[in-house]
């Protein structure tokens, strides 16, 4: 009977020591799970382009998560998705047809082979940061959210910044690139801006159109002087 009883007390021992220690690992793996979350959505990234004039350097919201190639390399998988949202944005706003023309989204090109895409690959530098604002940017405004950066280059964004410039430019200019029709387009991206945007886009569309808001923070050893922290990659 002892004997049973002994038993009985260390299979319970046994089994509440293994009970624990599943929650130890469970606790510990949610642990790590919620840190690699957190990791992958700090900081900021940081682009060094090399052009046949020089290098030209950005700086973003962008987290870790994505700052890489990747950003400087368009897939025809993106591109068809970006005109899908463009064509179902439209479908429903017909409204904001003449400015979807203007967005750029229908020209946006898609590397053309393997070598294009190694070049660019070689031209462009990524690097994670803690913040554009540490590395000594002289920046005239606020630079723009992740969650606002990826509205402005969102297929609703783009049509949305076309249409403030549409109807923002003097008539005079606007007849002279768009011709006898200019007055309808114009009135017609009046509209695209005031009808599908939210009051906090539009006045985020505009603060980037005025340069009250950044869509990032930009540099190039010349004309836009950089910061010296950033003289390792003169």
């Amino acid at each position: 009977m002892k004997l049973i009883i002994l038993f009985f007390i260390l299979f319970s021992c046994n089994d509440i020591d293994d009970t624990k220690d599943k929650e130890n690992r469970k606790r510990t793996s949610d642990l790590i799970f919620l840190y690699s979350i957190r990791n992958r959505n700090e900081g900021n990234c940081l682009r060094v382009e090399t052009t046949s004039t020089g290098k030209i350097i950005t700086c973003d919201r962008r987290p870790s998560s994505i700052c890489n190639s990747n950003i400087a390399i368009l897939t025809n998988g993106e591109k068809f998705n970006n005109l899908n949202e463009a064509r179902n944005f439209t479908n429903l706003n017909p409204e904001c047809t003449s400015s979807f023309g203007g967005s750029g989204l229908a020209t946006d090109t898609v590397p053309a082979n393997f070598q294009e895409e190694d070049s660019i690959k070689q031209n462009n530098y990524f690097e994670i940061v803690s913040s554009c604002e540490s590395l000594g940017f002289q920046l005239s405004a606020p630079i723009s959210t992740l969650s606002e950066f990826e509205f402005l280059t969102s297929a609703k964004g783009r049509i949305g910044i076309s249409a403030n410039r549409i109807s923002s430019t003097p008539d005079i200019v606007l007849q002279q690139s768009l011709g006898a029709n200019f007055n309808t387009i114009k009135n017609d991206a009046t509209t695209c801006l005031n009808k599908p945007f939210s009051r906090t886009e539009v006045e985020l569309i505009q603060n980037i159109r005025l340069g009250t808001k950044l869509l990032q923070a930009t540099c190039n050893f010349g004309t836009i002087p950089c910061p010296t922290s950033l003289d390792k990659f003169k």
